[in-house]
């Protein structure tokens, strides 16, 4: 509201003030006219009288004079007061309906950017896809900044970007891309500063600006005018960059900065959220196919375990009730471990006399070279066959015997399983 429009609202003096103070100077003149007329007529004496008279009416009329003058100017002082209030009145208006249209942007603003951030949340709970995930944020980003073209690169080898996603406005017709487009950090100075540094870059007009130089690889940012890099940082680590461009100079704000960086940070949760749920996955698969290995061993041990058993069953009905000596007994020290019924009865030991016992305590060798030749031999691998010898019964008796053994694993140790019998048809000289 102008001052011209503000003086047409002004209270201007009451109407009756004004035909009060016209009434009354046309009553004090006819007054005055009439007393000097009068006075004029009167004797010298009345004269004098008159004329004191009148002084003291003209006294009075002027202090009414005054009094009204003041008045007026107090009036006139009041209309200036109230002008300056409402001048007032009408700036904070003004002000007021400002902050009204900068709250109603800002709600608008801040709508938009709650719905992105919800679509960004929606996309992190509702699908693990790299590819939506990141058409998704795109589309987020379109709402909030406007774009003509936006892409995501993302950080590969540490050295190397590509080009994830890309995303044209619909004015903006979309070009053919074959992905990945693949770029050198190193080569472009603008990518390596904003992934160094972390801190988004706007560029209000990159037609003359050399740092623009990656729009080279890319025939569709020939149009550039404008852009605006943001990092993607998840877990303190640079997953890439988000770029948008416009062909205007100048189509990013520091409002546009914002709202890319609260939506970079999102993205870059997803993208990290993906790429953790994906590796989940190949070590999911890798673990079920260990899983299904160890399974598929576990059932060959069991199944090994069963034959052991039956072998073991076999071998130990075959160890107790065969008619020829059989003897367990450890490779390095010659202790025995376990003797058939046909060993006690062919050397004349109980088994409880036997286990425990070394052949050498027993002197069960005669020629303990003979031990030590067939030790060698398991040692190296073979198998002994019907070595002759002669080995001591428990009355002291040498008894000529064939002596044949293999190694073996028992409770855990190597040993020697012996099968020893009687030569009926050999001589005395005929040894080994």
């Amino acid at each position: 509201m102008t001052q011209a429009e503000s003086l047409r609202f002004l209270p201007s003096s009451p109407p009756g003030t004004r035909l009060t103070s016209r009434a009354t100077s046309i009553l004090l003149s006819a007054i005055s006219l009439v007393l000097f007329t009068t006075v004029l007529t009167m004797s010298s004496d009345r004269q004098i009288v008159a004329v004191v008279l009148l002084v003291g009416v003209a006294v009075m009329l002027g202090a009414i004079i005054v009094l009204h003058s003041r008045f007026l100017l107090e009036l006139r002082s009041q209309q200036k007061s109230v002008v300056s209030k409402l001048q007032t009145t009408a700036h904070d208006m003004r002000l007021a309906q400002q902050q009204l249209r900068a709250n109603r942007a800002f709600a608008r603003s801040a709508s938009a950017e709650a719905e992105a951030l919800r679509n960004t949340t929606f996309t992190l709970t509702s699908n693990w896809q790299l590819d939506h995930v990141l058409d998704t944020l795109l589309a987020s980003l379109a709402e909030l900044v406007p774009y003509e073209s936006a892409r995501v690169l993302l950080l590969e080898d540490g050295s190397r970007l590509f080009v994830a996603r890309e995303n044209f406005s619909e004015n903006d017709a979309p070009r053919d891309t074959e992905f990945p487009l693949t770029v050198d950090v190193d080569d472009f100075p603008l990518l390596k500063r904003v992934l160094k540094e972390r801190n988004p870059v706007v560029l209000p007009d990159v037609s003359n600006n050399e740092v623009w130089e990656w729009r080279t690889f890319s025939p569709s940012l020939a149009a550039t005018r404008s852009c605006l890099c943001v990092p993607l940082i998840a877990a303190d680590r640079a997953l890439g960059i988000l770029c948008a461009e416009h062909s205007q100079t100048g189509a990013f704000t520091a409002e546009h900065l914002r709202l890319a960086r609260s939506l970079a940070v999102s993205m870059a949760a997803a993208i990290q959220n993906v790429r953790l749920y994906e590796q989940a996955q190949i070590y999911g698969a890798e673990l079920e196919k260990l899983l299904a290995d160890l399974r598929q061993t576990q059932r060959a041990l069991e199944q090994a375990e069963q034959q052991r058993l039956v072998s073991e069953d076999k071998f130990e009905a075959i160890f107790r009730s065969s008619p020829v000596a059989f003897s367990i007994t450890t490779l390095e020290d010659g202790r025995f471990l376990d003797v058939n019924l046909a060993f006690e009865q062919r050397y004349g030991f109980s088994r409880f006399e036997l286990v425990e016992h070394t052949v050498f305590e027993l002197n069960f060798w005669e020629d303990r070279t003979d031990r030590a030749f067939l030790i060698a031999q398991l040692s190296n691998g073979n198998s002994v066959r019907n070595l002759i010898t002669r080995l001591r019964t428990k009355s002291g008796e040498l008894r000529l015997t064939a002596y044949s053994a293999s190694r073996i694993r028992f409770d855990g140790e190597s040993c020697v399983l012996a099968v020893s019998g009687d030569i009926p048809d050999a001589e005395p000289y005929q040894m080994n």
